[in-house]
């Protein structure tokens, strides 16, 4: 395992309701990048998935350098809310990816991030269970760690039907405003994750 290297899965919502907030989005997920690769000495594997009624992953387990991971071009909200299809997909194909490593190469810290600001209503191919059994699953064997940010719902209560622990589960504001305190939360958040994870 490799104690300088974090796998860091961020999981967006892009519905169309959250069209009025597109380019705080992309300053709050590319803030939270920024800070992430501020950090001495750590190495940072990132996938972001944004999705709306369809999962559109981004960038897979990519080493970056850079901050500015997300632009009007490959953040458009539309749609509806697949937060279903997104949660499992993702995690599937991230543990998939990870099995496939060498122990050596490993993260020491694999910590995921879902940020909505509605409840589920798109889905096709997986429900509530499927979500709830792979998050436990991920988080009994391999220590992955969560956090589920909501609004416009009791993010407590969605959080435990999907095996989050109510600590995970944090509501936010969906305005300007909002999205820079919730910008400000998610960085506080992974990094008491990443500890957590590393047993310190």
């Amino acid at each position: 395992m490799n104690a300088d290297l974090t796998e860091l899965v961020l999981i967006i919502d892009a519905s169309g309701s959250m069209e009025h907030l597109q380019q705080e989005t992309i300053s709050s997920v590319n803030g939270v990048v920024r800070d992430q690769l501020s950090q001495a000495g750590e190495i940072l594997d990132l996938t972001i998935a944004v999705f709306n009624t369809t999962v559109d992953v981004l960038l897979d387990g990519k080493r970056v350098s850079r901050p500015n991971v997300l632009s009007k071009k490959n953040y458009k909200p539309d749609g509806c809310t697949a937060l279903h299809d997104a949660v499992v997909d993702v995690i599937n194909s991230v543990g998939v990816r990870l099995a496939a490593r060498a122990e050596a190469d490993l993260p020491s810290a694999v910590v995921v991030v879902i940020v909505t600001d509605g409840e589920e209503n798109a889905s096709t191919h997986h429900r509530l269970a499927d979500v709830a059994r792979v998050i436990d699953h991920q988080q009994k064997v391999y220590n992955w760690q969560f956090l589920f940010l909501g609004a416009n719902q009791d993010s407590w209560t969605t959080g435990q039907a999907m095996n989050i622990d109510v600590q995970d589960a944090k509501d936010w504001t969906p305005s300007k405003e909002g999205m820079e305190l919730l910008q400000a939360d998610m960085i506080s958040e992974i990094h008491i994750r990443k500890q957590r994870a590393k047993g310190l």
